[in-house]
């Protein structure tokens, strides 16, 4: 609990559960002939390359994040991005634009609390990159619907304001 409180969340290794843990990011468990073994399957290496300027350096990090976006479209039914108008997504959002046949769609949950509501951003975003744009405004009422289911939502507790709407998003009638 205290980590909960803390952080909004639960790190691993630990859970909300006092004898169960959590498995690294980027591992696997495997148990086998009675045996238990956690490995990683992925490492990233965080050194800088000095053999490389600030220009190849941002060119190699449009060039893997182009690469990651357009490997990550492939479906069989359409596709769209869920929009919030920060960095992250416009981001994505910009790559999917160019390999995306036709108009990207993207999808933006506005709030009544102007406080809270980035759609402008979101809107600005899709009007630049010419995406078929959708929005929906949460209000306190379906807001307050879903606080109340997050507990059977979710496998612990998160402290993430952002999972109301990204939860409200996959019920969208307009992401259908």
């Amino acid at each position: 609990m205290s980590h909960y409180l803390a952080h909004e969340y639960v790190p691993a290794p630990s859970s909300i559960f006092r004898s169960i843990r959590k498995l690294p990011a980027g591992h696997w468990l495997t148990y086998t002939d009675g045996r238990v073994k956690v490995e990683p399957y992925w490492m990233v290496d965080f050194r800088p390359d000095a053999t490389i300027d600030a220009a190849e350096a941002v060119e190699k990090l449009r060039s893997a994040l182009d690469r990651a976006v357009s490997q990550q479209l492939v479906s069989d039914v359409p596709l769209g991005v869920f929009l919030s108008g920060g960095i992250d997504s416009s981001t994505v959002a910009a790559f999917a634009a160019r390999h995306v046949g036709g108009r990207l769609k993207t999808f933006t949950i506005g709030f009544e609390d102007p406080s809270f509501d980035e759609s402008a951003h979101a809107r600005r975003v899709a009007s630049a990159l010419g995406t078929d744009h959708h929005e929906e405004v949460l209000d306190a009422r379906v807001a307050r619907d879903l606080v109340e289911r997050l507990p059977d939502l979710l496998d612990e507790p998160l402290g993430d304001a952002s999972l109301i709407p990204t939860f409200l998003s996959r019920a969208s009638r307009a992401a259908r």
